[in-house]
């Protein structure tokens, strides 16, 4: 399923211009499922580097990508104080077309200060360069088995799969269930 999601996704990134848009912003990186080619949903992470980016401008971003994707739904949070100490600098806007389970996109998209661009960008290339075709094949398996779980996001998270999958030698939907006690 990765190869027709990671192909919807280029078409939204590239032919629709949502990488365009994003670059007139900072410069971009798009993360996640999409960077590491784990993708079995429509979820978007693009990281934009704007360390000096108003929240006027970001509204008016955030405004040009809802109309670009037809969006449903937005969420906004203000970071760059650093308030929630476990999220990135920066600013961010939660996008959906409509509800993810039934096809439609979710983006994720941030603005954050250098450091947190450049260490966000270094800990995708990291977990990337970890995988092996063993552990990307065992990664999609689980997640496909559980992205339409209700569960999925608030219980059961991709970053569990990933950790079960790289530290615990987890190998299957069963033995995730199993891992997850």
């Amino acid at each position: 399923m990765t190869g027709d999601v990671r192909l919807e996704a280029d078409e939204l990134l590239q032919a629709r211009g949502l990488l365009a848009l994003a670059s007139d912003v900072g410069e971009t990186f798009v993360g996640g499922s999409y960077h590491s080619d784990l993708m079995i949903w429509r979820d978007l992470d693009i990281y934009i580097r704007a360390p000096e980016l108003s929240v006027a401008e970001y509204f008016e971003f955030g405004g040009r990508v809802a109309q670009l994707v037809d969006a449903r739904s937005a969420s906004f949070r203000d970071n760059w104080a650093g308030a929630v100490p476990d999220l990135p600098h920066g600013l961010y806007f939660g996008i959906k077309q409509g509800d993810p389970r039934r096809g439609a996109w979710k983006l994720d998209l941030w603005a954050l200060d250098d450091a947190d661009f450049e260490r966000t960008r270094a800990t995708a290339r990291a977990f990337t360069a970890r995988l092996t075709p063993e552990s990307r094949a065992a990664i999609l398996d689980i997640k496909a088995a559980y992205w339409v779980d209700p569960r999925y996001r608030d219980t059961v998270t991709s970053t569990m799969i990933y950790e079960a999958v790289l530290t615990a030698g987890v190998n299957t939907p069963e033995e995730f269930r199993r891992w997850l006690g």
